[in-house]
């Protein structure tokens, strides 16, 4: 009889394990689950596209009609060749630091300017931070920019 109380040990050692190990299996699920990310956040996008251009100290002739004088706020943006009379708006700085169009079908076709006090067209110092979006479909103002 001892050899077969002593097999129901084995049978029911292994089922402890059994259940101790499914538990774990299951505890581990449940951590996953709960630490997943949640819908809302983003996924990481791609980094972007740099770009760079040379700067030069005189405008090309027959580019631009007349040089500004004075600061101005701008309203409307043509970049010859890629787009014209794109609007301008004069928008905050979101809390990242950065200012851009709505995301939204008219944000496509829009400029975002950093407001005042960030630098206006024709200031004597500055960068003026003009801002269009890219869009998968290749529909927005920066898609043609870098086409």
């Amino acid at each position: 009889m001892s050899g077969l109380h002593g097999d129901r040990k084995r049978v029911s050692r292994r089922r402890r394990y059994a259940a101790v190990a499914a538990a774990l299996v299951v505890g581990i699920a449940a951590a996953i689950w709960f630490l997943r990310p949640s819908p809302s956040t983003p996924d990481v996008a791609e980094p972007p596209v740099k770009v760079t251009a040379t700067p030069s100290s005189t405008p090309r002739s027959g580019v631009c009609a007349s040089a500004a004088t004075d600061p101005f706020a701008p309203t409307k943006l043509s970049v010859p060749g890629v787009f014209g009379n794109a609007p301008v708006l004069a928008l905050p700085r979101d809390a990242r630091g950065a200012v851009s169009p709505p995301v939204t079908e008219a944000g496509k076709r829009e400029v975002a300017w950093d407001r005042p006090p960030g630098a206006k067209p024709g200031a004597s110092t500055g960068n003026v931070l003009l801002n269009v979006h890219t869009w998968p479909d290749g529909t927005a103002l920066g898609n043609q920019l870098l086409k």
